[in-house]
């Protein structure tokens, strides 16, 4: 049997006026019990003024991964049509359960 990860909490930063529009964590879920080594994380963020570069993923203040904003989400463009950047604001990775791939 692989390693068991229990997902107890998932704490997203408050959109910043000015910085960051909008953002959504699409999984894992609170909650969520997970029997690997490894599990995925996907979301979106979108920028305010311009694209988000980078979201980071901490363990207390310690950044623990860094991953690159630039998976493409349709959906996005439709909902922030005024933001030209919206259509590449997903992200996605994968985290281990001892730490980061």
């Amino acid at each position: 049997m692989g390693a068991v990860a229990e997902i107890v909490a998932v704490d997203l930063a408050e959109p910043t006026p000015g910085v960051v529009r909008a953002c959504y964590l699409d999984a894992p879920s609170a909650e969520s019990r997970i029997e690997a080594h490894a599990f995925e994380v996907m979301g979106w963020v979108v920028g305010d003024q311009s694209p988000v570069q980078a979201v980071e993923f901490l363990d207390g203040d310690t950044v623990v991964w860094r991953v690159p904003v630039d998976v493409p989400r349709p959906d996005l463009a439709t909902a922030f049509p005024e933001l030209d950047w919206a259509g590449d604001a997903g992200f996605a990775t994968t985290l281990t359960v001892t730490g980061t791939t």
